[in-house]
């Protein structure tokens, strides 16, 4: 960005803090639009279906309203239908098994590609470690997955509920992604195939957040939106 419309975007935001209306919602889109930040497309659509009356009612009224909208897509957002995953798992038993395995080796390939690296210096060392680090628990997560899987009969609602107790941890686990400065680590391949799994995954089991969450913290921005979107379509025709 220009350093000069750094200088006005921050005479601009000090304008809008300092407002009696709260513009935290508008701030926070803008600097996301100018750093290419994923957005949450679900709660601009419901902003922009906001009726017009609301908008003519001064920024106070219109702020409130934005603000509750947040709220609700927030609390929704990691949200995994367990009716969904239920129908997953029964529909869809032997392509679960199959993309978790091959998620597990895929993971399992890329800790004996770390491990095989040799550090130039004592920042990639601790880089490298919090790498393995990583990539270990999450061979852990996955296997946990696959071991619940139910191996026959209807599933029960205990079992999908376990599913998706396990796919949150899954996904909670993906948000301590260590990305500072170590992007160059990990091959980008292996990260378009895990999120293309994760996709797949998401997709069979009714849950396409799951592939949206994990594409955006490995990658960030608007590319991997774009690019999670033709994998989901792929893995959804």
């Amino acid at each position: 960005m220009p350093e000069e419309v750094k200088l006005d975007w921050g005479r601009v935001r000090a304008a809008l803090d300092a407002d009696r209306a709260d513009w935290s919602f508008w701030i926070d889109w803008y600097e996301d639009v100018l750093a290419e930040r994923v957005r949450n497309w679900d709660l601009l659509e419901a902003i922009v279906q906001i009726p017009d009356e609301d908008w003519t009612k001064g920024p106070v009224h219109l702020n409130w309203i934005v603000a509750g909208l947040v709220e609700d897509h927030s609390r929704n957002a990691d949200e995994i239908p367990v009716n969904a995953v239920r129908r997953g798992l029964k529909d869809n038993r032997a392509s679960l098994e199959a993309q978790l395995c091959a998620l597990y080796l895929m993971i399992d390939e890329e800790i004996e590609r770390i491990r095989g690296m040799n550090p130039a210096d004592e920042f990639e060392t601790v880089q490298r470690e919090r790498q393995l680090d990583f990539f270990r628990r999450l061979l852990a997560a996955v296997a946990g997955l696959r071991d619940a899987l139910p191996q026959k009969g209807e599933p029960t609602l205990e079992e999908a509920q376990k599913v998706v107790g396990l796919l949150k941890t899954y996904l909670d686990l993906f948000r301590g992604w260590p990305r500072e400065n170590a992007n160059e680590l990990v091959d980008s391949t292996c990260r378009v195939a895990i999120v293309g799994v994760c996709a797949g995954l998401g997709g069979l089991l009714g849950a396409p957040v799951i592939g949206a969450s994990i594409g955006a913290t490995m990658f960030g921005g608007k590319k991997i939106v774009d690019a999670f979107a033709q994998v989901f379509k792929a893995n959804n025709p």
